[in-house]
């Protein structure tokens, strides 16, 4: 499996956090607010003497041709909610865990901070590398009797295997000035069950940025092209109805916390669907409205 190899040279490079936190060099503070800009992650950490509790909500799908004042703008359909904690293991590495309602999935994921951005922009950029293993919970589908492996003779069953996929990013982020920042998150998806047509493993390339409007709330924005194979994009972006997925958020920080507003395309939350599952086309009328939480909780006081 391709991750594996990918698994080894991240933990290769681990050292390098611990000796660059050791250097006296000032970081640059707050590329992003939080841990994850809308859906992709961001190269930010919890708090070294905390933890975070984070919440991902997303409602049903709005129609405008379809009276969307009384579903209340998807409000009242069947939404999507993810809910997870992430901990600090150092301050350039954290574990989180989380459910996630479709597919009744849980997952845990770990983060690296490789290296940081400095003020004095001799480090002009922050790197960190980011896995998600999640595990399916909900009933598998139900299979025909003529369901067979490529080699034609061999039925097919369903595996522990089968409800497990991979979900790894490589977050590189820049604070460009006080009041913009930007990423770009290379990403690579690993399902170990997919559809007969469909492959295994998908790429993507999530491109967010922020734009800060006053001391306390941003403009936030994520783009992710897919493709199926390196240098192929595997949808057009600038025609319908297969898009790529989309969103754009309003976000406000007060203390000890982040609240976005959410407008997007696609209601899923794990990459691992995200990235894999076509989203809905603005132009024929359809979104998702949703919000994010993140709330930081100290059990020490900070220095």
């Amino acid at each position: 499996m391709k991750v594996f190899p990918l698994l080894v040279s991240w933990i290769l490079m681990l050292g390098a956090g611990s000796i660059l936190y050791g250097q006296t060099t000032p970081f640059v503070q707050k590329t992003f607010e939080g841990t994850s800009l809308i859906t992709s992650q961001t190269v930010e950490q919890p708090p070294s003497n905390g933890f975070e509790f984070n919440l991902q909500h997303r409602f049903g799908r709005v129609d405008l041709n379809d009276e969307p004042l009384h579903k209340f703008f998807g409000l009242d359909l069947v939404s999507n909610i993810r809910f997870g904690f992430i901990f600090p293991v150092f301050e350039w590495w954290s574990l989180g865990a989380g459910r996630t309602k479709y597919g009744k999935n849980y997952d845990i994921d770990t983060k690296f901070t490789v290296f940081r951005q400095t003020k004095d922009w001799k480090t002009p950029v922050s790197l960190s590398l980011y896995l998600n293993t999640a595990i399916m919970t909900d009933d598998f589908p139900i299979i025909q009797d003529n369901s067979y492996f490529d080699d034609g003779t061999t039925p097919f069953e369903y595996k522990f295997r089968h409800r497990v996929s991979y979900n790894a990013q490589v977050i590189v982020a820049s604070k460009v000035s006080r009041w913009f920042s930007v990423q770009l998150s290379p990403t690579f998806v690993h399902r170990n069950l997919v559809e007969p047509e469909e492959e295994n493993e998908t790429y993507a390339l999530p491109l967010g940025a922020r734009f800060k409007i006053s001391f306390m709330s941003s403009i936030i924005v994520e783009y992710s092209p897919v493709m199926q194979e390196p240098g192929e994009i595997k949808v057009n972006p600038l025609a319908g109805p297969a898009i790529c997925p989309f969103a754009l958020g309003f976000e406000v920080r007060p203390v000890g916390h982040v609240f976005q507003i959410i407008l997007s395309n696609s209601d899923r939350i794990l990459g691992q669907n995200l990235y894999t599952m076509e989203p809905v086309s603005p132009w024929d009328g359809y979104f998702f409205l949703g919000f994010n939480l993140h709330r930081n909780l100290y059990y020490k006081k900070r220095k």
